[in-house]
C-alpha cells in the first residue's frame, strides 16, 4: 500500500464531532488538493493556512532542534482550527474547521492525529508515562485499647500516622443536645 492521503480519509473525519470542513493543501502552490464542507476554500485562505503551518514549524525548529512539529491549533469565537504537517514522501497540510459549540477540542485532535497516521503508515508515537515516585507505607498505628490520645498541640504534623482519640466530654455534650431536642 502506498503511503499517500487521499479523499477517503480525509472525508471521514467529518464524522469527528463538531467537524465542519476539512482540506488537505499543498504547501508548493499553494493549492486546495481535496476538501469537503459547505464551500471550497479560496487559494488566499489556503496560503494562509500553508504560512501558518511554516511559521509554526519553523519555531519549533528554532526552539528544539530535531523536534517534531505536532498539531498547530487556532481558536475563534465561533470555530477551532486543527493544522497537522503530513509527510509521506511529499509536504502537504491537513486542515480540519470544527464549530466551537459541538466540538470537544481535545477529543478532535486525537482522531484527527489518528485518522492521519493510521492512512499514512506512520507508527504512532506512545507518549512514555513517567514512573512517579513511591512512598513508603507505614505500618497502622495501634488503636487497641490501650492507645494513648494525642495530646492537643498546633503542629498538625505530630497528628499524621496517630490513631484517633474520643473526647468524652465532647461526646457528651453532644448526646445530652441531643436528649434535649
Amino acid at each position: 500500500m502506498t503511503a499517500t492521503l487521499d479523499r477517503p480519509p480525509l472525508e471521514s473525519a467529518l464524522g469527528i464531532p463538531g467537524a465542519f470542513a476539512v482540506s488537505l493543501l499543498d504547501p508548493d502552490g499553494p493549492t486546495v488538493l481535496w476538501w469537503a464542507g459547505p464551500e471550497a476554500p479560496s487559494g488566499q485562505h489556503a496560503a494562509t493556512v500553508v504560512a501558518l503551518a511554516s511559521a509554526a514549524a519553523g519555531l519549533v525548529l528554532l526552539t528544539e532542534p530535531g523536534d517534531e512539529l505536532g498539531d498547530i491549533i487556532l481558536t475563534s469565537t465561533d470555530t477551532f482550527h486543527v493544522i497537522r504537517l503530513i509527510e509521506d514522501g511529499t509536504l502537504r497540510v491537513a486542515h480540519l474547521t470544527l464549530r466551537r459549540a459541538d466540538a470537544n477540542l481535545a477529543m478532535a485532535r486525537r482522531e484527527f492525529r489518528q485518522l492521519i497516521e493510521g492512512h499514512t503508515n506512520r507508527p504512532q508515537r506512545v507518549a512514555e508515562r513517567p514512573i512517579l515516585p513511591r512512598r513508603e507505607r507505614a505500618d497502622p498505628p495501634d488503636v487497641g485499647a490501650d492507645a494513648a490520645a494525642p495530646a492537643l498541640t498546633t503542629d498538625w504534623s505530630a497528628l499524621i500516622n496517630k490513631p484517633y482519640a474520643t473526647d468524652d466530654g465532647v461526646l457528651d455534650r453532644i448526646l445530652d443536645a441531643l436528649r434535649s431536642l
